[in-house]
């Protein structure tokens, strides 16, 4: 068994993307960063790497984007042990681990023991995939796209996105990703009557696919089903353009959410959950 670094995206997924499409619902996360960074081509200091048996056969893959945390696919306790050895020996700073259930929890123990860092646990999150899209009925509102003029909105909604998630997501990324969403028109808002009140975003995911994201409803205009329109008609919009599969992240302890993305047609795949690491006496 070995272990293989790549020195760009595009090469990572030249090997890779076979096997990462095999189960693209589960592998939409990596396979949406990797092929972003590929046509991107700026960001640099990035981690890929591929764990292959002896016959030459990929059987773990793995990549990092600082300040952001390790992402894994399916993988054995050899593989994850090697990826660690190769980040150690690297010096990599890893803030954590997103991935299948069994090998984040195998991957954060076998870190947390070599590194003497303790684990905080993460999030439960459900991998939805679109089946037959079901459109709510509604009587007000409509869907657009979101202008340069609605940064500073969608900075603050961003926030409010982060709290209720309880997401650990680096202060420094934000704007960036927040101006790329405006910039590529990846960000749109349910607006009733001139005003804005839910906003969902997408993200590239493989090729031909797309992952929803950033689906947000301020208190004030909860519970009128904003969300689940906004998600269904974006959803719909992406399909229209060519997308051939739409997926998305839940929180699986928000049964409100699974419940909103359940009756417009999402099915839950599979569950990844995250970990993180923080020293011993932090």
């Amino acid at each position: 068994m070995k272990i293989t670094q790549f020195a760009d995206a595009t090469a990572f997924l030249n090997h890779t993307r076979l096997f990462l499409e095999e189960r693209e619902a589960e592998y939409n996360l990596m396979l949406g960063i990797a092929d972003r960074i590929s046509q991107n081509r700026s960001e640099q200091n990035l981690f890929f790497a591929v764990v292959e048996s002896g016959q030459g056969e990929i059987t773990m893959a793995a990549l990092m984007t600082p300040p952001w945390q390790v992402v894994v696919t399916r993988g054995g306790e050899e593989e994850l042990r090697l990826l660690t050895t190769t980040l150690q020996q690297g010096d990599w700073h890893v803030p954590g681990v997103h991935g299948p259930i069994d090998e984040a929890e195998q991957f954060a123990r076998i870190w947390s023991t070599s590194t003497g860092q303790k684990i905080v646990e993460g999030n439960r999150l459900g991998i939805y995939q679109l089946g037959e899209l079901s459109l709510p009925e509604f009587s007000e509102g409509k869907m657009r796209p979101a202008m340069p003029e609605d940064e500073e909105l969608f900075v603050e909604w961003t926030e409010g996105f982060y709290r209720d998630a309880d997401t650990n997501a680096p202060k420094e990324e934000r704007l960036p990703r927040i101006r790329a969403f405006l910039g590529e028109g990846r960000l749109f808002f349910w607006e009733v009557d001139g005003t804005l009140v839910s906003m969902a975003g997408w993200h590239p995911a493989a090729r031909s696919s797309a992952r929803i994201g950033y689906v947000y409803t301020p208190p004030e205009f909860r519970r009128r089903g904003y969300a689940g329109l906004l998600t269904g008609m974006l959803s719909q919009h992406l399909l229209n353009s060519g997308k051939k599969n739409c997926f998305l992240f839940t929180d699986l302890a928000n049964p409100t959410s699974n419940s909103i993305y359940q009756k417009i047609g999402y099915r839950q795949v599979t569950e990844n959950r995250e970990y993180r690491f923080v020293e011993g006496d932090a």
